[in-house]
């Protein structure tokens, strides 16, 4: 092999390295940025209910629609530009989250029956959210 040949080669081989750290570079800024809305963390909104009577499920109800519509109006900030699926996972994970947070610090029996029958978790389950 010349002496050119040889240069060439080292060469080329210095720019895959520099190309395959740039790209992991990139990849970890990506992935930092997807997760800078956590969803274990989700946004806050208020939810007024005192116009609401808990201790019917019509009330229970109506509160559990405004947590759901409240959980998706804030849940939806993730970008979507780089991994559309994995936005839809977010938002999902952290509308979930939210609902769930929402109902365990209202702390009411007929609204956590409502979530009960709209998510299918159980009580140990419920609780084990907590």
């Amino acid at each position: 092999m010349s002496s050119n040949t040889l240069q060439a080669a080292q060469a080329a081989r210095k720019t895959s390295i520099a190309l395959a750290v740039f790209a992991a570079m990139t990849f970890a800024l990506v992935v930092n940025v997807v997760h800078a809305h956590p969803p274990w963390d989700p946004p806050r909104k208020a939810v007024k209910f005192s116009d609401l009577n808990l201790n019917t499920p019509e009330g229970a109800a109506v509160l559990y629609k405004r947590i759901t519509g409240a959980a998706k109006e804030v849940c939806d900030v993730f970008d979507d530009s780089i991994f559309p699926h994995s936005h839809e996972v977010q938002v999902n994970a952290c509308i979930d989250q939210a609902i769930t947070r929402a109902v365990m610090q209202i702390n009411r029996p007929m609204l956590t029956a409502v979530y009960k029958v709209k998510t299918g978790r159980m009580e140990n389950q419920f609780t084990a959210a907590r």
